[in-house]
């Protein structure tokens, strides 16, 4: 039996359950794309191809016409009569296969990002223009890590763009799909997407907005986090070395069409290392896991010394903790970036080793795995904030993979 045949009675067979099926995959595309956009996109391309079949059948276009159209049938003289009719039969029957077609284009990209980890991440660089200045050229803001190989590509930034100048990147939240926000130390933000050209990727900026800070007292904001279905964020300061410098946690509302943001609940942190005279930096990141709403941070220790504290001869080291319980020490890293995945099993964190450059490392919550990959050396490639890119490969594109790999 030739595809023709097969497609029609396929068709056919779609069209006389349709009262049937399309109840339930509407209704299963609703319950399942809520839950997880993957299984939701395989779903929705699933009823996009049955709609495709819907008006393939509806077109009255028969085996033979199907044939001669798609140039299979030998037999020249059964071309299709350029009538209206057969114009009107071919133009639904073109809908219908190219709906066809987008569905199951989408059933195969939802398999794709169903099947394959989500290792590529977003991340952040707490550079300055002082340095822009210094080196003579920009220095990054925004770079993508394969976190099972480590390799980096700087996303580039117009140099219109407010992003291109900003101060001190310290933190970074995906808001879902391809938009972003980021936050210097000093509380301002930008609303951002990234997008493919044909130059590579792009931060487009959006908007910005400030986050309520102190204006009596030292602060220096490591952590952001959107809870509620990104209705709520908040905001963390790392702490200071000073009585009255010790780090707290923000909350409040915010619209994100607006950037404004309402009145926020301020909660006193502990300092998990309680070391005096040293650069603690109690909150370096702030995460909160999907599954149970449980706020996750890491705290990291200088060694290295500035703001007024001297150098010592030790290595620097990390902690990852939830509702001050400790979860992990990571033992000379500095580690100044934190994502937990949506199941709560893994910790995706990234490391600010000064002139040693960055790492991006993996911990598993339940298992205790904990491997690390080296990004880039150099201070500039420090990495301050991350957030997973939940996107299939078409957005990444060729050029992308064949310049991660090759």
């Amino acid at each position: 039996m030739s595809i023709s045949m097969n497609f029609t009675a396929f068709s056919n067979s779609i069209y006389e359950n349709s009262k049937f099926i399309f109840p339930m995959v509407v209704d299963t595309a609703i319950k399942f794309g809520l839950q997880d956009q993957r299984i939701g996109r395989i779903v929705g391309g699933i009823s996009l191809v049955a709609c495709g079949l819907q008006l393939f059948r509806a077109s009255g276009v028969k085996t033979d016409t199907l044939q001669s159209w798609l140039g299979t049938n030998e037999n020249q003289d059964s071309k299709v009569n350029d009538s209206k009719k057969a114009l009107k039969q071919l133009g639904i029957a073109a809908v219908g296969l190219s709906t066809t077609c987008f569905g199951i284009y989408n059933v195969a990209m939802g398999v794709a990002e169903l099947i394959t980890p989500a290792s590529f991440y977003l991340v952040c660089h707490d550079n300055k223009p002082k340095n822009d200045i210094k080196t003579g050229h920009p220095l990054p803001r925004l770079g993508v890590v394969n976190a099972d190989s480590g390799e980096y590509i700087e996303v580039k930034i117009d140099e219109n763009n407010p992003l291109r100048h900003s101060k001190d990147l310290e933190s970074l939240v995906s808001q879902g799909g391809n938009k972003f926000i980021t936050c210097e130390s000093k509380g301002r933000c930008f609303n951002f997407e990234l997008k493919q050209d044909k130059a590579g990727l792009e931060a487009v900026y959006k908007s910005q907005f400030s986050l309520p800070v102190p204006s009596d007292r030292f602060y220096n904001i490591e952590g952001i986090a959107l809870k509620n279905e990104d209705s709520k964020i908040c905001w963390s300061h790392r702490g200071g070395i000073k009585e009255g410098e010790e780090p707290w946690t923000r909350c409040a509302s915010i619209d994100m069409k607006t950037g404004d943001v309402g009145l926020f609940v301020e909660q006193q942190m502990e300092d998990p290392f309680a070391i005096k005279n040293r650069l603690n930096r109690a909150i370096a990141d702030h995460a909160v896991g999907s599954k149970t709403g449980a706020d996750y941070f890491i705290g990291t220790i200088d060694t290295e010394g500035s703001e007024g504290i001297e150098a010592v001869d030790e290595e620097p080291y990390s902690i990852l903790y939830t509702n001050y319980q400790c979860l992990k020490r990571f033992l000379g890293e500095k580690m100044e970036a934190l994502y937990i995945n949506p199941e709560e099993t893994q910790a995706v964190i990234a490391t600010d080793n000064e002139e040693a450059g960055s790492k991006i490392c993996k911990y598993g919550l339940e298992s205790g795995e904990f491997s690390c990959k080296d990004v880039r050396k150099g201070e500039e490639y420090a990495i301050g904030g991350i957030a997973p890119i939940k996107i299939g490969f078409k957005f990444l594109g060729y050029k992308f993979f064949k310049g991660l790999f090759s």
